[in-house]
């Protein structure tokens, strides 16, 4: 009974530490939060989606159609392998957690919103343009919730909690939300 008890203690300490390390980014994080769903509780998606599509250029859809490619699932891939060689801990974790985002994903994906309309099937039975970058494949159904955006957030908030360097704790967050 005794261990239990000290276990319980040093797990409660563990918490606060972590919490203590992090206060700034899990502040960070909320007030996100919390600004996302203002802006998705006084927009529409459709006002919000077209505000944003408009928001683009050469440059900008270079460097977002390959930011995107940090929330997917061969780039968490390839941190899990040099994971293996830095931290074995850390690459076990990080395959869990995206095993279990993709499973919650894609789960809610094809049995929740199966009909879901991407954003490009959407628009066009509304007879919107939207600006696509050229050469970009856009599938039609499936779109919520995005496997990108859960991904990216999944990957970072844990690159977040295991660097102790607090520059780079606020890239990630950037990283995560830019890529969503």
């Amino acid at each position: 009974m005794a261990n239990f008890a000290t276990e319980k203690i040093q797990s409660i300490h563990s918490m606060k530490v972590f919490f203590r390390e992090n206060k700034v980014f899990l502040i960070l994080f909320l007030l996100l939060l919390v600004f996302g769903g203002t802006v998705l509780l006084t927009h529409s998606k459709t006002q919000l989606h077209l505000s944003i599509n408009q928001w683009n250029g050469p440059v900008r859809d270079y460097f977002f159609k390959y930011l995107t490619w940090l929330g997917n699932g061969w780039f968490v891939a390839v941190l899990f392998l040099v994971f293996l060689f830095v931290k074995v801990r850390y690459a076990w974790i990080l395959l869990a957690g995206n095993i279990l985002i993709t499973l919650v994903i894609q789960g809610l994906k094809h049995l929740a919103f199966p009909e879901s309309l991407r954003p490009v099937a959407y628009f066009d039975k509304l007879h919107e343009n939207l600006h696509l970058i050229p050469g970009e494949h856009m599938n039609m159904y499936n779109s919520f919730p995005s496997g990108h955006s859960a991904t990216a957030f999944g990957l970072f908030i844990l690159l977040l909690f295991i660097t102790r360097n607090h520059g780079l704790k606020f890239i990630w967050l950037i990283m995560a939300t830019l890529i969503a």
